[in-house]
């Protein structure tokens, strides 16, 4: 049987703790709302912070900033859509959805307020932990590295994407569009002669693509991993060099550059 003497015990726990997180809540005011530092503490030590954007019909956005994705790509993981889709699994149980890269929660009404804050930081905390049941990046597909950088950098992309060129339709691994016309393919092999049949076969799917449309910026992303470093020799690279923009792994800045238009690809 429990006590009322217990029962006063137990509430004055609850609202001291409460009291403490409330003096642990910072503010500052932005352009569309403010930024809110919570108590809250990522595995890597960082506080958890929550951006709030206030809309004219009166709705409050709630996010992450991108912060969290950010965390597991600067972690050493890859931003796969196997990683996507155990966050946004994740993220559901607490009513929160991911916009590209970003958790977003909605506040439509006053009373939401408290169960919509608590459970974007709990959907956070909860992605922040994929942190301890993924591979290093080091382990995973050449493909995959290459979309944990289009994901890290907050794009819209289509993956397996189908594309028509004079004799026929190609499939080109990613697309990017937000105006910047991408085609973007990994290539991987392990000798110099593969290498070799793999930028030709490569010069033509992006030559007849381009045939049809040249506004279109192609990039070929070479896997320069390890010891792939020396497959890559300049007789290997010349065919699809004619037709791309040839960016090693190793010089990934490039992709970025590339990604927020900021080096001039067309061809």
């Amino acid at each position: 049987m429990v006590r009322a003497t217990d029962t006063e015990f137990c509430r004055s726990l609850v609202a001291e703790y409460l009291e403490t997180l409330r003096g642990d809540f910072v503010t500052s005011d932005n352009e569309s709302g403010c930024a809110i530092l919570t108590p809250f503490i990522r595995p890597d030590g960082d506080s958890i912070e929550v951006l709030a954007e206030r809309r004219d019909d009166g709705r409050v956005i709630l996010s992450d900033g991108g912060e969290t994705f950010a965390y597991l790509y600067l972690s050493g993981l890859s931003l796969s859509r196997k990683l996507q889709d155990d966050a946004r699994r994740i993220s559901e149980r607490y009513g929160v959805d991911i916009d590209i890269n970003e958790l977003v929660a909605e506040i439509s009404s006053k009373g939401q307020v408290g169960e919509v804050f608590h459970g974007l930081v709990q959907a956070i905390l909860n992605v922040s932990a994929l942190i301890e049941k993924r591979r290093p990046y080091i382990n995973l597909k050449f493909e995959e590295e290459v979309e944990g950088t289009i994901i890290g950098q907050g794009k819209r992309y289509d993956p397996d994407y189908t594309i028509r060129g004079v004799t026929g339709n190609h499939t080109v691994k990613f697309h990017v569009d937000s105006g910047l016309h991408l085609l973007i393919q990994p290539l991987s092999q392990s000798n110099e002669l593969q290498a070799t049949h793999t930028a030709q076969r490569w010069y033509y799917h992006f030559d007849d693509i381009k045939n049809v449309d040249d506004r279109w910026s192609c990039i070929a992303v070479l896997d320069d991993r390890g010891e792939r470093a020396s497959v890559w020799t300049d007789h290997a690279r010349a065919p699809i060099e004619a037709v791309a923009t040839v960016i090693p792994w190793s010089r990934r800045e490039r992709l970025v550059d590339a990604l927020e238009g900021l080096d001039s690809l067309q061809l």
